[in-house]
């Protein structure tokens, strides 16, 4: 049997896309300056991170938006190396339940559960599957065959806080409104420090400046269209966010709208291509050109700016030092609009420590 140990924690991700959600994870870590991913074989839809602390973990599940929960291994081994596990987690005497999820009907978990069960209360714990105090699961172990893990459950991620922002609830909508899943994700992406401005020039509907909003980050928002700026407002309030600055204003006119402003810490946006949205009879690339020489100005060399592009690599000439990445495919829109994450970094962008404050009483929590 393979003890757990007591510094890892797994992750469950969602599943809506695997990849960026890696991506997301990784970046929240680095934000927060604490923990990293573990390298090495896992039961599918689980990645393993070690080096948080609790506080960083409750941030962590406080912020990602492709995860269901985060676990905390207590072994690994047989049928009866994992009933030994719960017999002795049973001992402490707290109410408790344990899951196996499987989609093979003949995965012995199933048969198994009720020994475990039993193995629980043989030391004096009880089995409440309404309101326990405690949640275990079984998952498949990285041996294969009839090798398990004993995970317990130690944060849940709100996934119906983020359902019930999606984009059909929202005041003001467009035909291609950003969720608020790939909203959060693409600010987490931008590895801002905790309480680090962000900036939408192509705000839209607010998607983004709203996830940013509640996650601490005072936000400055504007567009070309004042039918969109103000529909981004409408949803902000109604969202309890009030950005510090709001304009209507061009890319060529940022400098201008910022001016007498602190330096924002990234530029995160899903710019218009001429499809759903309006480029001013401007072909996407010239815009992103204009926008690509300024971002050094507003944002500076620890900064970054991510972008939802409708190809993995805009192939355009970047800025003095700045380094691009293409994070993958964000989602499929319909069959001739597939939508990437390209992220750019400032020569001087090092997340970490330095750049980060992981205070649980900063304003704007996640919800």
């Amino acid at each position: 049997m393979s003890p757990g140990s007591s510094d890892r924690c797994w992750i469950e991700l969602s599943g809506e896309n695997p990849r960026l959600a890696r991506e997301e994870l990784r970046s929240i870590l680095q934000t927060l300056g604490e923990g990293f991913l573990l390298p090495g074989p896992a039961p599918e839809a689980f990645v393993p991170v070690a080096g948080a602390t609790d506080r960083t973990l409750g941030e962590l599940a406080l912020r990602i938006a492709h995860a269901r929960a985060l676990y905390r291994p207590l072994g690994e081994g047989g049928p009866p190396d994992i009933a030994q596990l719960l017999e002795r987690e049973g001992a402490l005497g707290a109410t408790a339940r344990i899951r196996v999820t499987s989609a093979d009907p003949t995965d012995e978990r199933a048969s198994c559960l009720r020994a475990w069960g039993d193995a629980y209360r043989a030391q004096g714990g009880r089995i409440d599957l309404t309101d326990p105090e405690r949640t275990f699961r079984v998952v498949s172990g990285t041996g294969g065959g009839s090798t398990y893990v004993l995970l317990e459950q130690l944060r849940v991620v709100d996934r119906k806080a983020l359902h019930a922002r999606r984009p059909g609830s929202q005041a003001f909508r467009q035909p291609v409104t950003l969720s608020s899943r790939l909203a959060r994700t693409l600010v987490n992406l931008a590895e801002a420090p905790v309480g680090g401005t962000l900036l939408d020039p192509f705000c839209g509907t607010g998607a983004i400046p709203r996830e940013a909003g509640l996650l601490g980050h005072p936000v400055f928002v504007s567009d070309r269209s004042a039918k969109m700026l103000r529909g981004t407002l409408r949803n902000l309030a109604l969202a309890g966010i009030t950005p510090e600055l709001a304009g209507v204003a061009d890319v060529s006119e940022l400098p201008g709208l910022l001016r007498d402003r602190p330096r924002v810490s990234a530029l995160v946006t899903d710019p218009p291509y001429g499809r759903a949205s309006s480029t001013g009879g401007e072909g996407w690339r010239d815009l992103l050109s204009r926008l690509y020489t300024l971002v050094p100005a507003i944002v500076g060399a620890e900064g970054t700016c991510v972008m939802l592009l409708p190809l993995p690599d805009p192939d355009l000439p970047l800025p003095a030092g700045w380094r691009g990445r293409s994070l993958g495919l964000a989602e499929r829109v319909h069959a001739s609009l597939s939508r990437y994450v390209y992220r750019l970094e400032g020569p001087h962008h090092l997340p970490g420590p330095g750049r980060a404050n992981v205070s649980a009483g900063l304003p704007g929590r996640a919800l």
